[in-house]
């Protein structure tokens, strides 16, 4: 292996799960955080709890097996090691290529190799928002975030090892995209980010060069979604779909068009209103529920997160959240239940945007939030289906997915050429 490739992070590595992230590098980060004289022990393990789900990671549960603790020490006996990497990405386009015959389709091809530079810039965002809330000194239960152990950042774009150590939480589930959110679900979603937002509404935090910089969420789907990409989600979405490949169709025609992130960059000034935290990643899997209650432990992923408008992220969590049906008749008193939340949380403080402007944001981004949403509802579904227990669980999957997928090819088409007119 060359040295090049040592340092990639689109090859398989010697560390744990594969990555490129030593054992002695975890160790040692846990030791320091929780000033512990204790080791891993022999029987340490790490498995992989989101295989399936995760582009730009593996999510690992490590079981450290602890050696030679203190006897009033008190070490978590599970941890979760986020370990950025594109080799998931590449496991899922290897499955879905062999399911199809080797139909190079439902390849991401060179966007890959393309995506994996972005991927440290992405990382190294996560903990400045880590960072950011560890300062703030508020509770990260009361946040809905997992407690953050310990990280280490990548020092540069050659750099093959950064990861990142959090709390076990257990007993949790996530959403797929076949499932439909209650509505008391969604509004806690609503109520958790938009405490998050109110919270990082900090000039320094958004001007921070890891956050307010280079804009990460375009950066990411530029690589991800450039037009071979774009048009090779669509053709999948097609094939998992067959009934509605005439709405694929006029969708492909205008993709170009429709994948419009200078229109999301001027977003703020053209409706003017002042820029706030976008997580940039806001759907069904990265809100975490309890498993028994289904209440809502926490939102995760913040790799995507960018200083801009507050519809992008709504749209998209209503748009893997829950039915197309649901999603148009309440996508307007959503934005006022969310809006009221959000004032709520930022008590005396100056509000950014006004309810007229969040609904004039979330309109606009609409058409972009729905491209970017078609991973989802071709390859991601497609690989579920490949998981399913049986053919009962994969038409539910299909049954479910094909009405969200059906109504957000209609409704981006129909507001995008609204958007044309303004």
């Amino acid at each position: 292996m060359t040295a090049d490739h040592e340092e990639s992070l689109t090859v398989e590595g010697t560390g744990i799960l594969a990555t490129h992230v030593k054992w002695e590098e975890v160790e040692e980060a846990l030791r320091q955080h929780f000033k512990t004289e204790a080791r891993f022990g022999p029987n340490k393990s790490a498995g992989n709890v989101a295989d399936g789900v995760g582009f730009t990671s593996i999510v690992a549960l490590v079981e450290p097996d602890w050696v030679g603790a203190a006897e009033n020490e008190h070490l978590p006996s599970k941890t979760v090691v986020k370990l950025p990497t594109m080799i998931n990405t590449l496991k899922i386009t290897a499955a879905l290529n062999a399911a199809h015959g080797g139909d190079d389709s439902v390849s991401l091809g060179s966007a890959v190799f393309r995506w994996a530079p972005v991927v440290r810039r992405l990382h190294n965002a996560e903990i400045a928002f880590y960072d950011f809330v560890r300062a703030s000194k508020v509770c990260n239960k009361k946040l809905l975030l997992p407690a953050v152990y310990c990280w280490k950042r990548f020092s540069d774009s050659k750099d093959p090892s950064g990861f990142l150590v959090m709390e076990y939480v257990p007993s949790v589930w996530t959403a797929p995209i076949y499932y439909n959110l209650g509505k008391e679900q969604l509004d806690e979603s609503l109520r958790a980010w938009a405490q998050l937002q109110a919270l990082t509404y900090d000039d320094g935090f958004l001007n921070h060069a890891d956050v307010g910089g280079e804009n990460n969420f375009e950066a990411m789907y530029d690589a991800m979604m450039g037009p071979e990409e774009r048009r090779k989600m669509l053709q999948f979405l097609a094939k998992n779909f067959p009934e509605l490949s005439e709405l694929v169709g006029k969708v492909s025609a205008q993709v170009d068009d429709i994948q419009d992130f200078p229109r999301l960059g001027t977003e703020c000034e053209r409706i003017g209103m002042k820029p706030v935290l976008c997580h940039g990643d806001l759907w069904s899997s990265n809100l975490m529920w309890d498993a028994e209650s289904k209440e809502l432990k926490c939102i995760i992923d913040y790799q995507v997160i960018y200083v801009g408008g507050p519809g992008c992220d709504i749209a998209r969590m209503l748009l893997t959240s829950i039915s197309g049906e649901e999603r148009r008749k309440s996508q307007d008193d959503v934005l006022e239940t969310y809006f009221k939340y959000f004032k709520s949380f930022m008590g005396d403080r100056q509000l950014p945007y006004t309810l007229d402007q969040l609904k004039a944001s979330y309109y606009s981004a609409l058409p972009l939030a729905c491209m970017l949403a078609v991973p989802m509802f071709g390859p991601v579904t497609h690989y579920a289906k490949l998981m399913a227990k049986d053919d009962a669980e994969r038409e539910k999957i299909h049954s479910s997915v094909r009405e969200k997928a059906e109504a957000m090819l209609e409704d981006m088409l129909h507001q995008h050429e609204l958007n044309q007119k303004h």
